[in-house]
């Protein structure tokens, strides 16, 4: 989940000090931490703006600690959501990821702002945040994703600032980061990529464009890496109403005639809500 090139290179630059304990924060976008894990730890990435100090895979891993003070775990609501609503429960929801209701869930925040995160009934999560501060990315979707899955998405998006709802994920063999952006606040999230070419999926126009990420976190620790974007031209209205199908095997397919291999492993593939230094709401179903 991107924001601006300005904000990578900042955390690339960014002053490294003592190594981190176990499960201490290795990285991510706007962290200025350090980077290196005490012996034995390797950092591995949760999503682009977390990364977290764990035994080295393969090596038994004590419990996680338990939910910060002033955070609460994901709520996990059983309740169908009606009328673009989930029901939110309410102040600072505590990063996670895990199943739930048949699906794959991934939540993130640096705890700067305001967030709440729902998991509802079936593909439905909610999302609140406010505070014009921090970090934040959640979604709901498939681990492991696909080159062939047809994506519909439909509910609220509200983003007030810095945003965006995209299809996002990894594959490894080559390790590739991947969106397919639906829509987006005041700053379009490629703003600085290289364009390749443009493809027409489902009825509408992309952008199809490719970053590199040297030596960032990644699902495989710190990484160098390419990334590649489809991003929807124009995007899709925000601030109501939002609902789409995308076919990820048309933009993988536009991709590879550009010369853009993604992996032969795929990792997770959500529809994620991202906010950065911003306020806003979303209710998205997936299936």
């Amino acid at each position: 989940m991107k924001t601006s090139v300005a904000a990578a290179l900042f955390v690339a630059l960014a002053t490294q000090v003592s190594a981190v304990a176990e499960w201490g924060q290795c990285g991510g976008i706007g962290y200025n931490g350090s980077k290196t894990c005490d012996s034995g730890l390797t950092c591995y990435y949760q999503n682009d703006w977390y990364s977290q100090c764990k035994k080295t895979t393969g090596a038994a891993t004590t419990p996680a600690p338990t939910t910060p003070a002033g955070t609460t775990s994901v709520p996990q609501s059983t309740s169908p959501a009606t009328g673009g609503s989930c029901p939110s429960s309410g102040g600072n929801t505590a990063s996670s990821s895990g199943t739930s209701n048949g699906y794959y869930y991934s939540w993130w925040t640096d705890g700067a702002g305001q967030a709440s995160y729902t998991n509802c009934a079936g593909g439905t999560y909610g999302l609140t945040w406010s505070g014009n501060n921090g970090n934040l990315v959640g979604g709901k979707g498939w681990n492991p994703g696909t080159a062939t899955r047809v994506i519909n998405y439909s509910g609220t998006y509200t983003p007030n600032g810095n945003s965006y709802l995209a299809i996002y994920g990894w594959t490894r063999s080559p390790l590739i980061e991947y969106y397919v952006v639906e829509s987006y606040g005041s700053y379009n999230p490629s703003s600085a990529a290289s364009k390749k070419g443009t493809v027409t999926c489902n009825g509408a126009s992309y952008d199809i464009l490719q970053t590199t990420r040297t030596q960032q976190p990644s699902i495989d620790g710190t990484q160098t890496f390419q990334q590649f974007w489809s991003v929807r031209n124009p995007k899709k209205n925000p601030g109501g109403a939002i609902s789409g199908t995308v076919d990820v095997g048309c933009h993988f397919t536009a991709w590879s005639n550009a010369g853009m291999k993604l992996g032969t492993s795929h990792n997770y593939q959500i529809v994620a809500t991202e906010g950065y230094f911003s306020s806003g709401s979303s209710v998205i179903t997936v299936s």
